[in-house]
């Protein structure tokens, strides 16, 4: 892997694309420079959430004010096999259908699973090496994020597979095939969660997507670590926003 291609890919000016943001002129931006998070609210009207919104992620949870409410448990139901992993601002993986959680009665489609790092979500005062966002959206355009966080530990094989399949330059798909079961090897037995209102972490930062926060921490090695690093690096974690009103259950 050449680390100075993935570096100029990694802090070049960024490309929000019409089937993502659903916006007919694409605007640039990044994580570093004059694109970087601070300055996306400025970038374009379409991305004034960025910097007006009240209701912005990620958020520092603590957890003495969050609210006891028994929260309905987590149902998964992933079965597709195909995915595809890119460089889109960071490491994604693309989902493609079959898969889907249930919340609120709602069927949300999981839509692809995108790295962090640093994580974006802090726990406690705890930031954490790794965060996974699982972007699910409903057939009414609804969003829902379930997002796992990952600290030093026992590495996880599943990982690795991922991280051997990213392309050098970002734009480019490499095609991997994954079980169901080995999808949920990244998501916790614990299924214990925050959950919060929040919005998406790069522009637009559409508000209103169900934030759900699993309590316990997936691990990787040190050695994954690096390894992601040399495939990322730079830092691809909005900075944390206000909570403002917000209530956190669990």
């Amino acid at each position: 892997m050449n680390r100075l291609v993935s570096w100029v890919a990694g802090i070049a000016f960024s490309t929000t694309m019409v089937c993502a943001g659903g916006y007919a002129n694409p605007v640039h931006w990044s994580y570093s420079g004059k694109s970087a998070p601070e300055y996306w609210g400025d970038l374009s009207s379409e991305y004034a959430l960025c910097k007006t919104g009240k209701n912005q992620s990620p958020i520092h949870i603590r957890t003495h004010d969050a609210y006891d409410i028994d929260l309905e448990p987590l149902v998964f139901s992933y079965y597709a096999k195909s995915t595809h992993v890119s460089q889109d601002h960071g490491l994604k993986v693309t989902i493609d259908p079959g898969n889907f959680m249930v919340i609120d009665d709602i069927k949300f489609k999981l839509k692809s699973l995108n790295f962090h790092a640093p994580s974006e979500t802090v726990i406690d005062g705890r930031s954490y090496p790794l965060e996974i966002h699982f972007m699910h959206v409903a057939n009414n355009g609804e969003r829902a994020i379930l997002t796992v966080l990952f600290e030093y530990g026992q590495s996880n094989e599943l990982l690795d597979r991922i991280f051997n399949k990213v392309p050098a330059l970002p734009n480019i798909e490499t095609p991997l095939v994954l079980t169901p079961k080995e999808i949920m090897e990244l998501i916790p037995k614990n299924r214990d969660y925050f959950r919060y209102n929040g919005s998406l972490t790069t522009p637009p930062c559409s508000e209103g997507v169900r934030w759900i926060v699993l309590k316990q921490p997936m691990t990787l090695s040190k050695s994954q670590m690096r390894r992601f690093k040399e495939l990322i690096p730079y830092n691809n974690n909005r900075p944390l926003q206000p909570i403002h009103a917000r209530t956190i259950l669990e």
